[in-house]
């Protein structure tokens, strides 16, 4: 019996050491080019895009593709004032 719980814990640990990510369970976003992205027609609002040509991300607004940065300016907020999260300072809770 102990042979066997032993061989049972060795199969298992063995195989947990060969786990790998599964390539197919990955998400893919869609890749274009600077003229690709800007020639697309019917794109849905809030789409997202790799653009190949300056190796951005580019999310689709009603004024079009935009570049997807941490700058929290007037494009990428939509409140009166941008609050740049970078240099919080004090109690966020307060």
């Amino acid at each position: 019996m102990r042979l066997k719980l032993l061989f049972a814990i060795l199969l298992l640990g063995l195989h947990m050491s060969f786990a790998q990510i599964d390539a197919r369970a990955l998400t893919v976003l869609p890749t274009a080019t600077t003229s690709e992205m800007n020639s697309t027609t019917g794109v849905s609002i809030g789409s997202i895009l790799y653009n190949t040509t300056d190796q951005k991300l580019y999310r689709y607004t009603s004024t079009g593709w935009q570049v997807n940065t941490d700058d929290q300016n007037a494009s990428e907020v939509s409140v009166i004032t941008p609050v740049d999260m970078d240099n919080v300072t004090g109690d966020p809770g307060a």
